[in-house]
């Protein structure tokens, strides 16, 4: 884990599109904690927007081509109007890119 860098604490918010491609970064990556795209097609809302925020730097030890990431918790919008917690791994840049609800998860 990366106890010099400081998590994030920042809650921020993704469209569909962009969780259907932070699911299939961390695929291609082979994080840990990822959904599967297809799921997320069939069932997030189209146009859903889907609560994110870290909760802990996550690597892997046993393989260093692997950047550290972030390990998110999330709530997925889904097209029957209910919402279902999950995890997603995401790289630091990749998180930081996405729109900001608010700036602080005191």
């Amino acid at each position: 884990m990366n106890s010099n860098q400081s998590l994030p604490r920042e809650l921020k918010a993704m469209a569909t599109a962009s969780l259907l491609e932070l699911g299939e970064r961390a695929l291609d990556l082979g994080l840990s904690q990822r959904l599967d795209p297809s799921w997320v097609a069939v069932n997030a809302a189209p146009t859903g927007v889907h609560p994110l925020w870290p909760v802990l730097w996550h690597d892997l030890s046993h393989r260093p081509d692997v950047p550290a990431h972030l390990r998110c918790e999330l709530l997925i919008a889904l097209r029957t109007g209910e919402r279902v917690k999950g995890l997603l791994d995401a790289l630091p840049g990749d998180f930081a890119s996405l729109p900001r609800v608010t700036s602080d998860l005191a």
